[in-house]
């Protein structure tokens, strides 16, 4: 066989491969075509149950949007009803609030007339109440001042009896006195009729003043303070005869004077032993 020839066989067998090849690769891509054809068409169909499957549920939903819509309607119109029955009650409301305020105003008025009232009566309870605090003290200053009175008259009734009892003690004191006095000028008498000169003497100085007063006050020291003083006519040197009631207590001399009181030391106090005490009578009246 030439080389022509065999090049021609091996060309003719490569061709024949070459078909066969495009021949079995046509027939595979047939059957994929067909395996996808067939998916495809699967998918398709469950597709299509699908969206049938929802057009029923919209269909149920659109038959219940529907019947929801009826009754919207219904309640829509009912709530007209019930707006315009609100809307005529509304207006009964405001005329009942116009009618209220009204009233409001005038019991407004009628409660600040009331307020102006009330303001004049509780200036006239404040007023009568200092009034009756006024009295009150009136009053209290009144019992005070009749209880003071009454002390006064208490206190006068005591005075009055001391001061009676002072009357008999000055009236008994008098009486000794005048006494003693009798019995003086007698003594007197008799001794100008034993020594003349004598007595002449004795009576050429002037007896003190006749003072009386009380002890006020005793000291430890043998002093005595006097109730009277250089506004008295106390001089330095008195001697006052002490007494208590008609009882003689004993002499004392006076020492320093004041123009309202007089100090004195106790010269000799009587032999019953009774010691001064404030309230004791002293006297310059008669000298033991």
């Amino acid at each position: 066989m030439s080389p022509l020839a065999k090049v021609f066989v091996v060309i003719n067998l490569v061709l024949s491969i070459g078909f066969l090849g495009i021949v079995s690769t046509l027939f595979s891509t047939r059957a994929q075509y067909k395996t996808e054809l067939s998916a495809q068409a699967s998918k398709h169909e469950n597709l299509a149950k699908g969206w049938r499957a929802v057009e029923e549920e919209l269909s149920g939903d659109i038959e219940g949007l529907e019947k929801n819509l009826e009754v919207a309607k219904r309640e829509r119109d009912q709530f007209q009803v019930q707006n315009e029955r609100v809307l005529g009650e509304n207006a009964d409301l405001e005329s009942e609030k116009a009618r209220l305020k009204k009233d409001l105003d005038n019991a407004l008025a009628a409660n600040t007339e009331k307020d102006g009232y009330l303001q004049q009566k509780d200036s006239e309870i404040s007023r009568l109440s200092q009034r009756n605090e006024n009295l009150k003290d009136e009053t209290n200053a009144a019992k005070q001042e009749a209880d003071t009175q009454k002390l006064r008259a208490t206190r006068a009734v005591l005075v009055q009896g001391d001061l009676q009892q002072q009357l008999q003690d000055a009236t008994a004191l008098i009486s000794t006195l005048t006494n003693e006095r009798d019995e003086f000028a007698s003594v007197v008498e008799r001794a100008r009729e034993i020594n003349p000169d004598l007595i002449a003497r004795v009576l050429v100085s002037p007896p003190p003043p006749a003072i009386d007063g009380q002890v006020v006050a005793v000291r430890e020291n043998g002093i005595v303070v006097l109730s009277v003083g250089g506004d008295d006519g106390v001089e330095n040197g008195y001697e006052f005869t002490v007494y208590r009631r008609d009882k003689f207590l004993g002499k004392a001399k006076v020492t320093k004077v004041t123009s309202d009181l007089a100090g004195a030391k106790i010269l000799y106090l009587s032999d019953n032993g009774d010691s001064l005490q404030v309230g004791d009578r002293v006297t310059t009246r008669i000298n033991h």
